[in-house]
């Protein structure tokens, strides 16, 4: 199924990892607004912000991948 010029599995992997680079920004914001309340020590959050961002990050060149292949397919 075509949609001017993407297709639809291309649409959907961009759509999955957009939610993961979200979800990692989320997660990463989560542990931090933790270990700002005293809860924890920031040693132990800290390994998990990095996590998720590295997780973020991942996500963001997997999302820039799909992105430069549809703009060399269709150049």
């Amino acid at each position: 199924m075509k949609f001017g010029r993407l297709d639809l599995k291309n649409l959907l992997l961009m759509l999955i990892f957009a939610g993961l680079v979200v979800g990692g920004l989320q997660i990463a914001g989560m542990w931090v607004w933790v270990m700002s309340s005293g809860a924890i020590p920031a040693y132990e959050g800290g390994v998990h912000v990095m996590i998720a961002l590295i997780g973020a990050l991942f996500a963001i060149n997997g999302l820039l991948k799909i992105l430069a292949t549809l703009k060399t397919k269709f150049a």
